[in-house]
């Protein structure tokens, strides 16, 4: 809300006017009735219960539009102002399942779509979900009671969800939420997926996780891990045994750098390398660590690098520092921590001195106009830098892989095809969801991909 100088009438903004009706809260109109009658305000058209031509309300206020799996989100916040929260945990729960996740590092698009950062600064969403759930870890039996008492009753479908990540997990909840009988199949030791394999412990405590997997579970959703699904074999025995089957593999596989020089020990994969440090096996560095790409892959990577005992980190990237397509909380950790940058860089080779790595070759790059990702476009220039270092780790990218799904199913780059509502064409009962099928994206986009196969899902077993 603008004002045109301080006693006269507030001027509301009538691109930023929603249909939240907050600003009546604080509206001198509450004093002063006559206000209510202005025919030519948008106040006017409030209190009269309509809406200027000009001022239509979206049909959902931006936070809650912005959000991939429709988190309520004004009325949550709402809730904790005034102090009511266990209101507020139920109000977040009815949407996320992994709400402690998503207070810890989801990429909140709902704080960036925030009206209220046009004024001074956006509501912090996520870290008011952060605090919600606190509510959660001193009342865990209370919710696990909650959460059977949303269970409808057994509908005698049985579902196999194959992979424990976001998306698996999600499409787990809502699957039992509706009455399956649910079991998730995860091919290493321990659920969850990326979240834990990948993302290091600094980002996302093991607790949380833990915590998160234990509240499903009294969902009565099974969990089977060290079993692999990676044949035909394997995929035709669970559609046998099961009413659907889910695919939400991910997108496990790391992109290595096509470069001279790149084939050795000294030169690592990110995805591999951070799960490596997860589990306590990650090699000891030294010295200066090079870690190539601009995501939040890379500054995990540069950062648990230095808990590895690198010397110094630094990530070599071909853009600007404000085309990274980076947390900025994680980004300012990261500074915080010694990691430094080198930007407009395009590697060439890996150079090295008796069989080890000594440098990156690269070349500078030139910005031009945006591309289909909305960044500059990247040119390589005839003009080069070396950039020393003794270990070279690559976060450029990720794939997907599906080896126990053959023929047309899977498209170039590993991802499977999928239809919809998420069932892949010309296998009945097969479905897929998250990175797998969309490509590597934010934990909550891979929740809402797994959200949308649940519901085809239902639809297929008719029990929507």
């Amino acid at each position: 809300m603008a004002q045109l100088g301080r006693i006269v009438r507030p001027v509301v903004d009538a691109d930023s006017c929603q249909s939240c009706r907050v600003c009546l809260r604080a509206c001198p109109a509450e004093l002063l009735p006559d206000l209510r009658a202005e025919a030519d305000s948008v106040r006017g058209a409030v209190y009269r219960g309509t809406a200027l031509e000009k001022t239509q309300p979206a049909e959902l206020p931006p936070c809650q539009a912005a959000c991939p799996i429709g988190q309520r989100v004004g009325e949550y916040v709402g809730q904790l102002a005034r102090g009511q929260w266990r209101d507020a945990l139920y109000s977040i729960r009815q949407e996320n399942p992994l709400p402690a996740v998503c207070g810890t590092l989801c990429n909140h698009a709902c704080q960036t779509a925030c009206l209220r950062g046009r004024v001074d600064t956006s509501v912090a969403i996520r870290e008011l979900k952060r605090l919600a759930t606190r509510y959660e870890l001193s009342h865990a039996d209370e919710v696990r009671a909650w959460l059977r008492e949303r269970r409808a009753p057994a509908n005698g479908k049985r579902v196999a969800v194959v992979g424990s990540g976001p998306a698996g997990l999600t499409a787990a909840h809502d699957l039992s939420l509706a009455g399956c009988a649910v079991t998730v199949i995860e091919g290493r030791e321990e659920a969850g997926g990326m979240l834990r394999h990948a993302i290091p412990d600094f980002r996302l405590p093991r607790d949380v996780l833990d915590h998160e997997l234990s509240m499903l579970a009294a969902l009565d959703i099974r969990t089977e891990t060290g079993r692999w699904v990676r044949q035909t074999e394997d995929l035709d025995a669970l559609l046998a045994d099961h009413a659907a089957v889910l695919l939400a593999l991910g997108a496990p596989r790391g992109t290595p750098l096509a470069i001279p020089g790149w084939d050795g020990a000294d030169c690592l994969d990110a995805l591999e390398f951070l799960g490596r440090a997860n589990r306590g096996e990650a090699p000891r560095l030294a010295g200066t660590v090079l870690v190539v790409g601009g995501g939040n892959v890379a500054l995990d990577a540069a950062r648990a690098a230095l808990r590895c005992g690198a010397g110094q980190v630094q990530v070599v990237y071909r853009r600007d520092r404000e085309q990274m397509p980076v947390d900025p909380t994680e980004l300012r950790e990261s500074e915080a921590e010694g990691v430094t940058f080198r930007f407009r860089a395009q590697p060439q080779a890996v150079e090295r001195d008796g069989g080890r790595a000594a440098a990156l070759a690269c070349r500078r790059t030139l910005l031009g106009p945006p591309d289909s990702s909305g960044r500059p476009a990247v040119r390589v220039s005839e003009e080069t830098l070396r950039v020393p270092g003794q270990w070279v780790i690559a976060a450029v990218g990720q794939a997907p892989e599906h080896p126990c799904v053959g023929g047309r199913a899977v498209q170039a780059g590993g991802r499977l095809r999928v239809g919809d509502g998420g069932g892949v064409p010309g296998r009945p009962g097969l479905f897929g969801a998250g990175d797998g099928v969309t490509g590597p994206g934010y934990v909550v986009d891979a929740m809402a991909s797994g959200r949308r196969a649940a519901r085809g899902i239902l639809e297929y077993l008719e029990v929507a």
